[in-house]
């Protein structure tokens, strides 16, 4: 063999060093993008199992029996980030009713701040809705998961929490950040006029005594900016409208009506949905008096 091809076999075995150290490179970057890949893989399928927990313990929950009130709710899932919870529940010790209704980004947010919410419901520690806030705020800030994600809590999470007191008829209601809740009283729409500065640190607090007969449509922002075609949202005035076309049915008739004009709305379309649907309807049932 004559220097020439020594020479030539030398430069063949360089190149071949450099390619493999180039290969080992790749292998270190496909290794990474692997352990990326499976982390969102696992992210995933941790926020698929929340919401299908989440969505079977909504869609199987009874809507409770308060004497005094009928209650009515529709609810539908989206593929979208904004994600909601309503929960109706009894008062006995205040003799009435009370009402959470929740949308939050990302599945887990939405599950962590069920359970907080449920256990203070549960626990009964709380006096009205400020109290309920404020505790529930608290447990928010020790929550890591949700410390970790790096936002600002109010952008994460809006909340509208109703109690009615069913010897009084008194309602209160503290918003942050939801749509105003609609009171349809005879042929009158009163409206809350929730505003859009409250958030979950500094909710809008109102109150208002509400008559027999009274019925109350509460929905969440999922609701209101789901599109149509076009990309137009459906809006507030929109709900108002449905209401004025059904001051006479009941409750239950006046959800599914709401339900069926969103769906008219999307052209019954997912992807039109702006976040999860929460409908929640209310009706104070009228007093019988008797004449002996």
């Amino acid at each position: 063999m004559n220097i020439q091809d020594q020479q030539r076999i030398q430069e063949l075995e360089r190149k071949l060093d450099e390619k493999e150290k180039e290969l080992e490179k790749l292998y270190g970057v496909v290794d990474s993008l692997n352990s990326c890949i499976g982390g969102i893989i696992k992210e995933t399928e941790s926020g698929i199992r929340a919401a299908t927990s989440l969505y079977r313990k909504l869609a199987s929950k009874k809507l409770p029996k308060v004497k005094g009130f009928t209650f009515a709710s529709k609810y539908l899932i989206s593929k979208d980030d904004l994600n909601g919870y309503f929960d109706i529940f009894e008062i006995p010790e205040h003799e009435g009713a009370g009402v959470i209704m929740c949308d939050a980004r990302g599945y887990g947010t939405s599950a962590v701040v069920m359970s907080f919410a449920s256990s203070l419901v549960d626990s009964k520690t709380t006096e009205g809705c400020t109290d309920f806030f404020h505790s529930l705020n608290q447990e928010l800030d020790n929550c890591s998961s949700i410390k970790d994600t790096g936002k600002d809590m109010a952008s994460l999470i809006k909340m509208n929490y109703l109690l009615i007191d069913k010897s009084s008829l008194e309602m209160e209601l503290c918003s942050a950040g939801m749509p105003e809740v609609l009171v349809v009283r005879g042929e009158d729409l009163i409206s809350t006029n929730n505003s859009e500065q409250a958030s979950l640190i500094a909710p809008q607090r109102t109150s208002m005594r509400l008559l027999p007969g009274d019925r109350l449509v509460m929905v969440n922002n999922g609701f209101v900016d789901s599109e149509d075609e076009n990309g137009t949202k459906f809006g507030i005035e929109r709900l108002k409208k449905c209401l004025h076309n059904a001051q006479h049915l009941p409750i239950s008739d006046v959800v599914s009506n709401i339900a069926f004009e969103l769906n008219a709305f999307t052209d019954d379309k997912r992807n039109r949905l702006k976040g999860d649907i929460s409908i929640l309807g209310i009706e104070v049932e009228r007093k019988m008096f008797y004449v002996v």
